[in-house]
């Protein structure tokens, strides 16, 4: 009867058709089962297909008794369908056609979750959450939210210490408790972004969300006595919500930043004052190698006296940066975003050799200055001290 459709494989009794299942997997899209079978007998095979990895393969059972139990007893066992013999030519194809429409359906329904999902919590991961976030921003683009990023401090060292098995129940509970919240709220999106990073985009009501945060704390830091649980929130106000969902989160994070290392400080917010300094601070890295390589970076010599005879006695090497279109940033504006991104130790080692380049000078001409120098935090070159006000 399905010859003339598929390419059919025989098997005499159920061990012989396991056999051929192991050796056939990836070819076989649909098993008609008989259930009187000597050796191994249907009933028998459906057990052991049930947590094999070709459980997804749909089954069609056969038999030629009518008994009600027969057929609830082969259903319960992971049967697709049931047909009861003489089988009808019609009715079996039109069986085994719709038994492997909705075994390749369920398949793409399947990768269609993987992809869209975490596969350890079970969130949305981290394209998607951000994906259904600017869809829900779109479809209320008058109403205010809030974007929350959440992750718990030294989360490494905890998975380090306790083993991947404890981190992944954290990281459970973590998603429960967004699950639980979201619940509170007709509309509302939430996923695992990265690691034990979290986030919820929620509608705005300053005394609601406050109460969120609360709950949230309390229930991170009881999750254990036997070692701390310390979460971390990052706050932004959603201002337009047209802004994409990665923005978002980035802001987020920059606000998660002003309580990194602060104990019992669980909360940063975004504010317009954050806002400037990540802008100035972007602006120094846009400059900083271009500045490098053009030599804005200027060598001032401050004068050292000595405190008995009031005469100077040498000098002090200093950097101050002659920006093309900015004039003279002073230490402070540019100094502590080169020691955050690392680049100041190319910095270190240019003003080492530009007072080396003076030193020379001054030798070969006769005259000889006295320079302070130290040594630069986060390298091994002895440098000016070129970081004092």
């Amino acid at each position: 009867m399905i010859q003339n459709d598929y390419d059919v494989l025989e098997a005499e009794n159920g061990a012989q058709a396991w056999s051929i299942l192991e050796e056939n997997s990836e070819e076989i899209i649909a098993i008609l089962l008989d259930i009187v079978m000597p050796v191994m007998d249907g009933y028998e095979f459906l057990k052991r297909l049930k947590d094999s990895p070709w459980e997804g393969i749909p089954v069609i059972a056969m038999t030629g008794d009518s008994d009600i139990s027969t057929e609830e007893r082969t259903l319960e066992l992971g049967a697709w369908d049931f047909i009861i013999k003489p089988y009808k030519e019609r009715i079996l194809m039109t069986r085994l056609k719709n038994a492997i429409a909705r075994s390749r359906m369920g398949y793409l329904q399947q990768m269609k979750h993987m992809a869209e999902h975490d596969s350890v919590t079970g969130l949305y991961n981290r394209m998607h959450f951000f994906k259904k976030t600017e869809e829900m921003l779109k479809k209320y683009p008058t109403e205010p939210f809030v974007f929350i990023r959440m992750d718990i401090k030294r989360f490494r060292l905890i998975n380090s210490y306790w083993g991947e098995e404890v981190g992944n129940r954290i990281l459970c509970f973590m998603g429960d408790l967004l699950r639980e919240i979201s619940g509170h709220y007709s509309h509302c999106t939430f996923g695992r972004i990265e690691s034990d990073i979290f986030g919820i985009c929620i509608p705005y009501e300053e005394g609601d969300c406050e109460r969120m945060l609360r709950f949230l704390i309390g229930r991170i830091l009881s999750y254990s006595t036997t070692f701390a649980l310390e979460p971390s929130f990052g706050i932004y106000r959603v201002e337009d919500n047209r802004t994409p969902a990665e923005t978002m989160f980035i802001l987020a994070t920059m606000a998660s930043r002003k309580i990194k290392n602060r104990y019992q400080d669980y909360i940063g917010i975004y504010d317009e004052k954050l806002g400037q300094q990540i802008m100035q601070e972007q602006e120094v890295f846009n400059d900083m190698r271009p500045a490098l390589c053009n030599g804005e970076f200027v060598v001032y010599f401050q004068p050292k006296y000595d405190g008995y005879t009031q005469f100077p006695y040498g000098a002090e090497a200093l950097i101050r940066w002659n920006h093309p279109k900015k004039g003279l940033i002073a230490p402070a504006q540019f100094i502590p975003v080169l020691e955050k991104n690392g680049f100041i130790e190319k910095l270190d080692y240019y003003v080492w050799e530009k007072v080396c380049q003076y030193i020379r000078k001054w030798i070969d001409a006769g005259r000889h200055r006295r320079l302070s120098l130290s040594i630069c935090p986060g390298s091994t070159a002895p440098t000016p001290a070129c970081r004092t006000s």
